[in-house]
């Protein structure tokens, strides 16, 4: 285990120790422009802006179908047609099920 000089969090690998020891020397902040939310690293604030994007297009989102598309779904077919392009009168469809 790898532990910080500074605020006592430890880490299981080196690497990530170095990258939080970063975040004690960063004299710049970085702002998010969405929330006004404050980062010490950019990866950080990268994958903020990508939850809060994602959440946003959530939010917004508007239903694509609407209620006669559903009801037209649901109507059953008046001309159906085999693999080949030949029409089924609706008697030979039975037989086909």
């Amino acid at each position: 285990m790898f532990s910080c000089s500074v605020c006592d969090e430890t880490f299981t690998l080196i690497k990530n120790l170095h990258r939080h020891s970063k975040s004690h020397e960063s004299p710049t902040k970085i702002v998010c422009s969405i929330c006004s939310e404050i980062f010490t690293r950019r990866d950080n604030l990268i994958r903020h802006k990508k939850e809060k994007r994602r959440s946003s297009i959530v939010i917004q989102q508007q239903p694509t179908i609407t209620k006669q598309e559903i009801q037209d779904f649901f109507t059953p077919a008046e001309h159906i047609y085999d693999y080949n392009g030949k029409y089924l009168s609706p008697n030979m469809f039975i037989y086909l099920l």
